[in-house]
C-alpha cells in the first residue's frame, strides 16, 4: 500500500520496479477511482512526469512487498 507516485503533484524521480506488483489507480472529481494499469516487475515508470514540467496523471501504489531504485 505504499504510494511511490501521486496523482496532481510533481515527481522528482523515475522508478526502476524490480520485484513485487503495484497498480496505478486514477481519481475524478465525482470521487470515482479508475485502475489504470496492473505493473509487474521489472518495470519502469515516472519518467513522463520527471522529464516533463507536469504533474503525475496517476497515482502509483504497491500490493505486495516491493524492490525498487
Amino acid at each position: 500500500g505504499t504510494e511511490l507516485l501521486t496523482q496532481g503533484r510533481p515527481n522528482e524521480r523515475i522508478i526502476f520496479q524490480l520485484q513485487g506488483d503495484a497498480v496505478a489507480t486514477r481519481a475524478y472529481p465525482e470521487r470515482r477511482e479508475e485502475l489504470v494499469a496492473k505493473l509487474a516487475s521489472p518495470t519502469v515508470y515516472g519518467e513522463i512526469s520527471f522529464f516533463r514540467p507536469t504533474t503525475c496523471l496517476a497515482t502509483v501504489r504497491t500490493t505486495s512487498p516491493t524492490w525498487f531504485l
